[in-house]
C-alpha cells in the first residue's frame, strides 16, 4: 500500500463518521470535524510529499479556496471588535481599515478551521476520485453511511422513539430524524446521499456486478429514497420528490431506451410508476403521519407573518451594512440581536434574541463574507453544478463515472435549492458532503476519457 493511501481511507472513514457524530448544530462538533480533517489533510499532504506526486486538482477551485482562506485569514488577524458574552457587546479594537476585518477574531477562527479542514477534504476528495477502483471505494463509504444513518431514523420512526443515539431530552417543537436534531438537516442530508445510491443501483444493472454489491446499491436507494418521504421537512421532502423524478427520467434513458432502443414511452412510464411504488410502499410501512401533518400546516407557514420572512428582511438590511468583505466568517449569531434590539416585534412576530442561522444561506453568507466572499462560494459552488452537467454529454466517460457525475450534479443542485428556505450549508456534516460532491464535479476535467 502507498503512503497516501492511509490518509485516503482516513478521508472515507471522516464521511461515514461525520454524519453519525456530527448531525447536529453544536459548535463543539464543527470545531472537531475541522480538526479532523485537518489531521487528514497533512497527513495526506505529507504522504504525497514522500511518495513524491503531484496530485491533480482543478485550478480554478484552488484559487477560489485561496482567495477565501486569504479572505477569512486575514479577517481574524485584523479583528475591529471584540465580542463579549457577558455584556453581550462589541468592544471596538484598533484595526487597518485597508484591510478585510472581522467583528470578532475568535468566532472567525474557529470558523476558518474548518474552511481550511473542508478546503483539504475538497484535495483529497478531488485527488483520490481519479483512480477507478478509489471512485468505487468513495461511493460506496457515502452510500454506507446514507443507508446506515437513514435506516437507523427509519427504524426509530417505526418503533416510535423519539430519541437521538442516547440524547433522549429533543425539545418539542423539533421533529428530529436520524442523528439530526432538525428535520430541515436531515432532509438535507438525505438529499444529498440518495442520488448516488441511485445512480448506483442503476448502473448495478447496467454491468455484471455480483449480487451481493446489486442487493447493496438496490437496498441502499430504496432505504435511502424512503427517507425522502418520512422525514418531516418539507422543503426537503418537495426537492427530494423533484430530483426522484429526474432521476427517474435517467434511469429509464439509461436502462431502457438507450441500452434496448425502447421506443415506448408507456413502458418507461410502467417503469417509473413500479419505481415511485416500491419507494413509496417502504416509507408507508414506517409511517408518514408526521410528514402529512407537517404538510397539513402549509398555509400557516407561508402566511405573511411567518418569522423567516421578517427574519429575511433583517438580514437584507444587514446585507447592506456588510459592504465587500463582509463582518467575519462565525459572526452572524453574535450580530443579529443588534439589529433587532428596537424592533424585536415585527408584523405581530417576535424575533429577538439570538438566531444562530439566519434560515438562508446565501443571505448569510453575503453578511459574513461580503460580496467579494459570496461571489467566490457562488463560482465555486454553481460551476461545480455546471461543471458535474456538462461532462455526461461526452460518451468517452466511464459508467461509473457517469454514475458519480449525475449523483453530484443531482445533490449539489438539491442543496442549492435548499439553502434558499433553510440553514443545511452552515451544518459541518453537510459541508463536508457538499464539499466531496464539489471535488468530484470540479475533478471529473481530469478523468481518463476510456470507455469501461
Amino acid at each position: 500500500m502507498r503512503a497516501v493511501d492511509l490518509p485516503r481511507w482516513g478521508f472515507l472513514a471522516s464521511l461515514v463518521y461525520a454524519p453519525w457524530a456530527f448531525g447536529s448544530t453544536s459548535h463543539a462538533g464543527a470545531d472537531f470535524l475541522a480538526r479532523l480533517l485537518l489531521l487528514v489533510s497533512g497527513a495526506w499532504l505529507a504522504a504525497n510529499l514522500l511518495d513524491r506526486r503531484f496530485p491533480r486538482v482543478h485550478p480554478f477551485p484552488l484559487l477560489l479556496f485561496a482567495f477565501l482562506l486569504a479572505q477569512g485569514w486575514e479577517m481574524a488577524r485584523n479583528p475591529r471588535a471584540i465580542f463579549d458574552t457577558d455584556y453581550v457587546r462589541f468592544f471596538p479594537l484598533a484595526h487597518d481599515a485597508a484591510w478585510p476585518a472581522s467583528l470578532d477574531a475568535r468566532l472567525t477562527r474557529e470558523k476558518m478551521r474548518l474552511v481550511t479542514g473542508l478546503f483539504g477534504a475538497f484535495c483529497i476528495a478531488c485527488d483520490l476520485a481519479q483512480e477507478r477502483r478509489w471512485q468505487v471505494r468513495l461511493a460506496t463509504a457515502i452510500g454506507v453511511a446514507g443507508a446506515s444513518v437513514i435506516l437507523y431514523g427509519l427504524l426509530l420512526r417505526l418503533l416510535n422513539i423519539r430519541m437521538i443515539l442516547w440524547r433522549s431530552d429533543i425539545p418539542g417543537n423539533t421533529w428530529p430524524f436520524a442523528t439530526y436534531l432538525y428535520h430541515g438537516n436531515a432532509g438535507a442530508f438525505i438529499n444529498l446521499v440518495w442520488p448516488v445510491a441511485a445512480a448506483f443501483a442503476v448502473l448495478s444493472f447496467q454491468r455484471r456486478t455480483a449480487v451481493v454489491t446489486k442487493c447493496f446499491w438496490v437496498s441502499a436507494a430504496a432505504v435511502t429514497s424512503a427517507g425522502v418521504f418520512v422525514n418531516a421537512s418539507k422543503a426537503s421532502t418537495a426537492i427530494g420528490a423533484g430530483l426522484l423524478l429526474v432521476m427517474i427520467c435517467w434511469a429509464a434513458y439509461t436502462l431502457l431506451w438507450r441500452k434496448h432502443g425502447f421506443g415506448n414511452p408507456l413502458v418507461g412510464a410502467l417503469y417509473a410508476v413500479l419505481i415511485v411504488a416500491a419507494f413509496a410502499a417502504v416509507a408507508w410501512s414506517v409511517g408518514l403521519d408526521v410528514t402529512l401533518e407537517r404538510w397539513s400546516r402549509l398555509n400557516a407557514g407561508l402566511a405573511t407573518h411567518n418569522a423567516r420572512l421578517v427574519v429575511d428582511e433583517v438580514c437584507l438590511s444587514m446585507v447592506s451594512d456588510a459592504g465587500r468583505w463582509g463582518f467575519g466568517p462565525g459572526t452572524f449569531a453574535a450580530l443579529f440581536p443588534f439589529y433587532t434590539f428596537d424592533a424585536a416585534w415585527r408584523g405581530g412576530v417576535n424575533i429577538s434574541g439570538i438566531w444562530q442561522y439566519a434560515h438562508e444561506d446565501y443571505l448569510q453568507t453575503l453578511i459574513e463574507w461580503g460580496g467579494a466572499g459570496a461571489a467566490a462560494w457562488g463560482l465555486l459552488f454553481f460551476g461545480g453544478i455546471l461543471a458535474a452537467l456538462i461532462p455526461p454529454f461526452s460518451r468517452k466517460l466511464s459508467r461509473t463515472e457517469r454514475a458519480l457525475l449525475a449523483g453530484s450534479a443531482a445533490a449539489l443542485a438539491g442543496i442549492a435549492i435548499h439553502a434558499a428556505v433553510d440553514f443545511p450549508l452552515q451544518i459541518a456534516s453537510l459541508q463536508l458532503y457538499a464539499v466531496t460532491f464539489l471535488a468530484l464535479a470540479w475533478g471529473g476535467r481530469f478523468w481518463d476519457m476510456e470507455k469501461s
